[in-house]
């Protein structure tokens, strides 16, 4: 108690820049200090084998998982699948069982570099891996560097430089996705911001919302963008 009291001091009394700092060397503590291994479980009804290098990861995908909810509303039989903000690709790789490809975008270099294991683990010929941020439009973002790291709008002293990739640029790279499968801690709004032309062509989409932690918008922002669609909505816990 006493500790998280103390970094919660730290926090607001040092400068945003000093604490970034702080935190990149800790994520790189953590990561370091974790001893990888590869597990074999069933995730979505199928069998994986995943590549654990950090604690995170560890204790999201050290386990079986049930079959996402949202997977029975998918038309993902057959599909071109885009999976933004994809971590380490466990469920890309879970699409891509489905799908006939999937293009899964990961901002965080860490994480784009597990899932080329994940892949390569699984053989997973038709699942591509992209280690790049979604925004509204191209040329570089800075990212803290965390394990589950979000854009944001303040200074770049302790973050890391990303390339920027647009949905509609993904599109022209490869090909119109039937389903956006989009988690993208916050850049919800700045992802379909780059979307336009994709959009038009009236792809489903799931979409996880990080209500309070929008860039540049609201949930309403984010409805009023989605004009023509039937939206339907869920709760974290939802599943089949």
């Amino acid at each position: 108690m006493l500790l998280n009291s103390l970094k919660a001091v730290a926090r607001r009394v040092a400068p945003e820049s000093l604490y970034r700092l702080y935190r990149k060397q800790r994520v790189r503590r953590f990561i370091e200090g974790f001893e990888p291994h590869t597990v074999t479980h069933t995730y979505g009804g199928h069998v994986l084998r995943v590549r654990l290098e950090d604690g995170l990861a560890a204790s999201w995908y050290d386990k079986d998982w049930p079959t996402p909810g949202e997977f029975d509303r998918l038309p993902l039989d057959g599909a071109t699948v885009f999976d933004l903000g994809a971590h380490q690709g466990v469920v890309a790789l879970i699409l891509a069982r489905r799908a006939q490809h999937v293009v899964a975008v990961e901002a965080v270099a860490h994480n784009a570099r597990v899932a080329e294991i994940n892949r390569s683990l699984n053989g997973q010929r038709n699942l591509t891996i992209v280690h790049a941020a979604i925004t509204a439009g191209g040329g570089t973002v800075h990212l803290a560097e965390e394990l589950n790291a979000r854009l944001s709008t303040h200074g770049r002293v302790g973050k890391v430089g990303v390339r920027a990739v647009t949905v509609d640029g993904l599109a022209a790279e490869h090909g119109h996705p039937d389903v956006l499968y989009i988690d993208v801690e916050g850049a919800e709004i700045e992802a379909l911001r780059g979307a336009a032309r994709t959009l038009a062509r009236k792809p489903t989409l799931f979409i996880e919302v990080h209500v309070g932690d929008l860039i540049d918008g609201t949930t309403q922002t984010l409805v009023q963008m989605l004009d023509g669609y039937r939206i339907e909505c869920f709760d974290e816990d939802f599943a089949s």
